[in-house]
């Protein structure tokens, strides 16, 4: 059975700026986004990654090399990036404070309704485009594997979408659960082409209080 650790980046000064963070904007991790990076690694520390592939972008490539300089078995060069996996481009709306968009359609379909969300209308993506390139470059990732584990560093919008089409659901029903947070893992496994999710959003803090099942899959080393 092949396991998926889906990683997203620590905190950034967008992120704590409460602006939008899309794939057209990049700003570096706090000091706190550092430190999760880190504890996201020692959480991951036990767990032997035949593959390490990150978003072409700074603040998912830091996160991985931090994460991974805690790390028993890999290192920061065992890291690939791959650009389908930047993410959802928000254009007009990228380094824009939250609260300062007016646009109470748009926004309302952005937070609650991803399928009517129309991102050619700022300049930038649909939820359509993000899942469309990230599941083709979660195929072509994780094709001939059988076994083994696979670490993605990526973001919040893109993680979370291209997780819920994995696991067969609908575009509509995305935004149902929140987006994975700051420095968390989810895990994903494959078998037989079809995806089961193990553990969603998990930070290292919250860790003892998961499911046992979601525990399980971070302390064993394989």
């Amino acid at each position: 059975m092949l396991r998926i650790y889906l990683g997203r980046h620590g905190q950034t000064e967008n992120n704590l700026k409460h602006l939008f963070n899309g794939g057209s904007v990049d700003t570096p991790l706090t000091a706190k986004g550092v430190a999760d990076a880190q504890a996201m690694g020692r959480m991951l520390a036990n767990i032997n990654f035949a593959k390490v592939v990150t978003s072409a972008m700074p603040r998912a490539i830091t996160t991985a090399k931090l994460a991974l300089a805690e790390s028993h078995f890999n290192s920061a060069n065992d890291i690939v990036t791959d650009p389908r996996l930047n993410e959802m481009n928000l254009g007009d709306w990228d380094g824009v404070a939250i609260d300062a968009l007016t646009d109470a359609t748009q926004m309302d379909n952005y937070a609650h309704h991803p399928d009517k969300f129309d991102g050619k209308a700022i300049h930038g993506e649909s939820y359509y485009d993000i899942v469309k390139r990230s599941t083709q470059a979660m195929a072509e990732m994780t094709a001939g594997m059988t076994t083994g584990n696979i670490l993605i560093v990526s973001h919040g919008i893109l993680l979370t979408f291209m997780a819920n089409a994995l696991l067969g659901n609908d575009i509509s029903v995305g935004r149902q659960r929140h987006l994975l947070k700051n420095a968390s893992v989810s895990v994903l496994t494959k078998e037989n082409d079809q995806y089961t999710e193990l553990a969603f959003s998990v930070l290292p803090e919250t860790l003892a209080n998961d499911p046992e099942l979601a525990q399980q899959v971070f302390r064993q080393a394989r």
